[in-house]
């Protein structure tokens, strides 16, 4: 196990937390006021694209730590639309 995939897969699962109060507080609020979604959606990519590139590289830490990111940001994108498609328009 080398250093870097032990420091980095360990940055990837503290995101993953931050992410999943994200996915709470949407889930909260029943939608989110002022975010963008073409940075969640961005980033979202980029969280799919390490699915492929840790494992590549041989950073098993990184790749778990890559799916504990990609599945709230899944969770937090279909909740967003989920509510955005329910919430009336005035």
């Amino acid at each position: 196990m080398a250093p870097p995939d032990l420091i980095n897969g360990t940055l990837e699962f503290v995101c993953s937390i931050m992410l999943w109060l994200d996915v709470r507080a949407v889930w909260r609020a029943r939608g989110a006021a002022g975010v963008s979604i073409g940075a969640r959606v961005f980033f979202w990519f980029w969280s799919v694209w390490n699915l492929w590139w840790y494992p590549h590289l041989g950073q098993y830490i990184s790749a778990a730590g890559a799916v504990a990111v990609m599945l709230p940001q899944t969770l937090w994108l279909f909740l967003l639309v989920s509510f955005h498609k329910r919430t009336p328009r005035v």
